[in-house]
């Protein structure tokens, strides 16, 4: 008998993983290939047992999840970045900058700062226009007061107009 080629199950599974690898890089043709009977093979497992292939589907992201965590929370932050960058329509580096005061900065309003807001942080305050511009960032009771007054200026007034002449604390 000759010597074994390999010593473990893992140097024969990684040694054929590298051989199939370097075959699949000497055929880009075939990537589609395989997608395609990946997708038909996952087709009819999911069409034999929905419930089991639903259940062994969320064990396998729970597990992902838990050994990539690190990975898990980049793609993230990267999604909202990008999502935020759409709807807001400006750069992702404004974004960014929005994201670092709504953790950090101070209600621009009253002044409270975001660690002694309800979450920890600032809302993102922005002009309910299409698209959305950013305003600014303001605590939860600030944004609320915006809302309910319709971010409109003249509401404002009025609410201001009527607190100095029927509250007597603020009477001048």
């Amino acid at each position: 008998m000759g010597a074994r080629k390999y010593h473990t199950p893992e140097e024969k599974r990684l040694a054929r993983n590298a051989c199939a690898a370097a075959y699949r890089a000497a055929h880009p043709e075939l990537k589609i290939v395989y997608a395609e009977r990946r997708k038909e093979v996952e087709r009819i497992r999911r069409e034999a047992d929905p419930e089991g292939y639903r259940q062994q589907h969320i064990e396998a992201v729970r597990a992902y999840r838990a050994t990539h965590t690190e990975l898990v929370k980049e793609r993230c932050r990267l999604a909202v970045r990008r999502i935020n960058a759409k709807k807001y329509g400006c750069p992702p580096e404004l974004i960014e900058a929005w994201d670092y005061a709504s953790k950090f900065g101070n209600c621009e309003i009253c002044g409270k700062p975001a660690k002694d807001s309800a979450k920890g942080r600032l809302h993102k305050d922005h002009a309910h226009t299409d698209p959305p511009v950013p305003r600014g960032c303001l605590c939860d009771c600030c944004n609320h007061g915006l809302g309910k007054f319709q971010d409109s200026p003249e509401l404002l007034a009025a609410a201001i107009r009527y607190l100095r002449t029927k509250d007597p604390r603020y009477r001048a």
